[in-house]
């Protein structure tokens, strides 16, 4: 469940409590000047649980009077607010996808999943906010106090969740990387499948779903793999030093060539890069759409090996060590 999600589930349990309480506190005519200075929320508590025990004893021993004043003033507001409830989520939800799918499509993909979301549960909280006015609980004139109230005591319980939403809104707001980008953080690499506001999920090129905070990305390195349109790969080939340098370098060239996979918008090099222990080293770069390097790199390594053999071109064998302690063991 989404960081968004479970703050609204947060909410409507609290707004069914507050409903309930209401209207207990309706039908036990409990105020706060009649309860006892000592405790008074004890106490009006207290009385509420005694009447509704009441109530429901004489509805269970057959009190019609009661069961209707149960059934009307109970039981036909609770389905009536979670009717509204249910309507108001269907309405907010079909809203919250279409202004998302309008960001999507003219803006960015990132952000019109995160307003989706965002227009979904704004939606939901104010209808919640006028069902309880309508059931006569004041909250317009409250609601910055209790807002200011939860920010404080969330602030001093939940510091470091705090520091993902900032980076969260970070995040979305100068957009390193997008939905469906590859990139690499955290030495974790994958496919970006959300971006919420406390954490980013990700899906890696081994099928794992990881689940990181945005703390944990937010101001540290970030390689986004798909930024750009192309990416270098490149291999190291080593020959004899018999081997014709005119002669290996049309062989390489002509490996490159058996790879469609290779972009044309740079050309591509073969170099001759130092003259080795056992061998010459040559490189060999290309270009590439980022998502094809693994690809690319190992149809050019078999390339290579088999435009060298087509050209006659030997690679060194590595040399054979022998370990004279060992001969002596053998021979005692």
């Amino acid at each position: 469940m989404s960081s968004i999600k479970r703050i609204a589930v947060l909410v409507f349990l609290f707004l069914t409590v507050a409903l309930g309480s209401s209207a207990l506190g309706q039908q036990a005519n409990v105020s706060p000047a009649s309860s006892p200075a000592s405790n008074p929320l004890e106490q009006q508590f207290k009385d509420i649980k005694t009447n509704l025990v009441q109530k429901l004893t004489k509805a269970f021993q057959g009190d019609t009077q009661v069961q209707q004043d149960l059934l009307r003033n109970y039981l036909a507001p609770s389905l009536l607010t979670l009717a509204a409830m249910f309507v108001c989520y269907i309405v907010a939800s079909n809203v919250g996808k279409l202004v998302g799918d309008v960001v999507a499509r003219r803006v960015d993909l990132t952000l019109g999943r995160f307003l989706t979301k965002a227009v979904r549960v704004s939606l939901m909280l104010v209808v919640a906010m006028v069902i309880l006015e309508y059931n006569g609980i004041p909250v317009s004139a409250k609601f910055a106090a209790i807002v200011a109230a939860l920010s404080f005591a969330i602030g001093l319980a939940l510091q470091g969740t705090l520091s993902h939403f900032a980076a969260g809104i970070m995040l979305l707001l100068f957009r390193p990387f997008k939905v469906n980008d590859t990139i690499v953080v955290g030495g974790v690499e994958g496919k970006v499948e959300e971006i919420d506001l406390f954490t980013t999920r990700v899906n890696t090129g081994d099928n794992r779903h990881i689940i990181i905070p945005n703390g944990e990305i937010f101001g540290k390195q970030i390689e986004n793999v798909d930024r750009n349109s192309t990416r270098r790969v490149g291999i190291i080939v080593n020959t004899t030093y018999s081997s014709e340098l005119k002669l290996t370098r049309s062989a390489l060239a002509h490996a490159i060539q058996m790879v469609e996979e290779i972009a044309e918008i740079k050309d591509p090099k073969v170099e001759l890069s130092e003259l080795g222990t056992h061998g010459m080293i040559w490189k060999v770069n290309v270009w590439t759409h980022p998502r094809n390097t693994g690809a690319v790199k190992e149809m050019l390594t078999e390339a290579a090996k088999n435009a060298l053999d087509a050209y006659g071109i030997l690679i060194p064998s590595p040399p054979l060590e022998f370990h004279a302690n060992r001969l002596q063991a053998k021979a005692g």
